[in-house]
């Protein structure tokens, strides 16, 4: 009998678990439904692996867990409704990328530099030259007609003899090109512009290529006239080859479609040319455009210069050149004073070009104590074929 209640009472408590257990799952899926409504998927999933675990468990807890465990649920889908209700934080930008420090910038530069090329470096070496010598380049309107009226020295090719400097010029007519040698007559050394055929660059002529000097062919040209006759020539400066091939081209043009009285009426004629500065003939040039000098127009800056006390010899050279330039100006310049008759109506152009050589002299003596013995050097060579020049024109035949 005792065994008997014993066992009535056990299955008693199993009863009264077993409707404990029905009564937890009916809670279970109300809560089910509701967690539903108000979370995603991923939560259900979530919530049933929870669920499995915790009727797994709840077999051999009490009562009072099980309800803790659907209240801990409850808070938890709550917390997950509320947080994929929040809206997420603004995206910020990235922020600007720094710059590289100076110093790598450096080590880069000088890295490529280390790649470059021979190509490459030839490249850039012509780039740097050309941007240096648009620099020295200046831009300016031109009279040309004053200069090849003022004359210049000229080195003149002829048929005989080695290449010599001489002195041209334009008539006062605008109508004729005239140099002036110790061998001819005045009457024999003028061209008259109405018989040039044709102005042409270069050394092609057979003149030139008896004594070609393919160093100076940029600053060479010829004038074709009276059938097949050549005038060759070769300026000293790139400032006066611009000026007397773009003048003469101008004139021939004027000189074929306007009467001989409508070219002698021609007062300026402007060009627009690209001067170079620091050459021999542009302070002259500026000066005639009314434009300042600067430091650009200062030949040192481009001309290769020696320290002083570095070449002994050198100095020597300049020192004893100085010296014979000196003494042969002077000596032009007592000739200038009573000069021949035929030279009376070109005596501004004499005078002119004489002061030309005095401007030399006073130009060198600084450059010498400077020390710049390559510059002095050079502007000796030009005022030497100055005064051959100007020699020639005083000794000429009437």
């Amino acid at each position: 009998e005792i065994v008997n209640e014993d066992k009535k009472k056990q299955k008693q408590k199993k009863d009264k678990k077993n409707k404990k257990k029905k009564k937890n799952k009916k809670n279970k899926k109300k809560t089910r439904k509701n967690e539903s409504s108000s979370s995603s998927s991923s939560d259900d999933s979530s919530d049933d692996s929870s669920d499995d675990s915790s009727d797994d468990s709840s077999d051999d807890s009490s009562d009072d867990d099980d309800s803790g465990q659907t209240e801990s649920k409850r808070q938890a889908a709550a917390a997950a409704a509320l947080g994929r209700t929040k809206t997420p934080p603004p995206v910020q930008p990235p922020p600007p990328a720094t710059p590289p420090p100076p110093s790598v910038l450096r080590r880069k530069s000088v890295s490529s530099l280390s790649d470059m090329t021979a190509e490459d470096e030839a490249q850039a070496a012509a780039n740097a030259a050309a941007a240096a010598r648009k620099k020295r380049q200046l831009e300016l309107t031109v009279d040309v007609l004053q200069f090849m009226k003022q004359g210049t020295s000229m080195l003149k090719y002829g048929k005989k003899g080695y290449p010599h400097f001489r002195v041209f010029r334009l008539t006062d007519d605008n109508m004729s090109l005239m140099w002036f040698s110790n061998s001819k007559k005045v009457r024999d050394t003028i061209v008259r512009l109405s018989t040039v055929r044709d102005l042409i660059y270069g050394q092609t002529t057979a003149n030139f290529k008896r004594h070609p000097a393919e160093e100076l062919r940029s600053s060479s040209f010829s004038l074709i006239y009276d059938g097949d006759k050549t005038l060759d020539l070769i300026a000293k400066d790139p400032n006066e080859f611009l000026i007397w091939t773009r003048g003469l081209e101008l004139l021939l043009e004027k000189v074929r479609t306007m009467s001989a009285r409508a070219v002698d009426d021609i007062r300026s004629l402007p060009v627009q040319l690209r001067i170079k500065r620091g050459r021999r003939s542009s302070p002259y040039i500026l000066a005639a455009c009314n434009v300042e000098l600067c430091e650009l127009d200062d030949p040192l800056r481009y001309i290769k210069r020696e320290p002083m006390g570095s070449a002994p010899a050198a100095y020597r050279k300049v020192f004893d050149g100085l010296q014979q330039l000196t003494a042969k100006y002077h000596k032009l310049n007592a000739r200038t004073v009573v000069p021949k008759p035929v030279l009376k109506p070109h005596y501004d152009v004499l005078i002119g070009l004489v002061n030309k050589v005095k401007d030399s002299i006073d130009r060198i003596k600084p450059w010498m104590a400077a020390g710049h013995y390559t510059l002095c050097d050079d502007e000796l060579w030009r005022a030497g074929v100055d005064i051959e020049a100007i020699e020639s024109m005083l000794d000429v035949r009437g």
